[in-house]
């Protein structure tokens, strides 16, 4: 298992286990960035819509804010049952568990897909003998 949200500080870590990764997602990226300067309900995922919603609404305050300060004042983490859009295929999930079982099914699917098939192999040899038996 991977991180895949982007500018992750673990970013190209293997995770071992599935649950050490969605220990991962769950305390560093399963978060809400709230406006810090109080725009009532806008919940956003990223801090580049969150840079993006302060220049263009608060365009005043956007020089003072440090990209530091501006994620310690609006990150707040995202409620368990709150929706997710999956990163790979856009399905809307519907909590954080569904989105772990989800997202964590195609990172399995994945890691089956570069596995050397050996079936392939084996219908082959099939395929070669009966050939060889239906010409004797």
């Amino acid at each position: 298992y991977i991180c895949l949200y982007p500018d992750c500080s673990s970013a190209g870590q293997d995770f071992q286990r599935r649950h050490q990764w969605i220990q991962h997602v769950q305390e560093a990226h399963w978060k809400i960035l709230l406006c810090p300067l109080g725009c009532r309900d806008l919940r956003l995922d990223n801090i580049p819509a969150l840079n993006d919603h302060i220049a263009t609404l608060h365009k005043e305050h956007a020089e003072s804010l440090s990209p530091e300060s501006l994620i310690q004042l609006s990150e707040q983490d995202r409620p368990l049952d709150a929706s997710k859009q999956c990163e790979l295929c856009d399905e809307e999930l519907d909590s954080f568990n569904a989105y772990a079982r989800h997202v964590g099914r195609h990172q399995e699917d994945v890691a089956l897909f570069v596995l050397p098939d050996r079936g392939l192999e084996e219908d082959s040899l099939s395929d070669d003998q009966d050939e060889n038996t239906s010409k004797v």
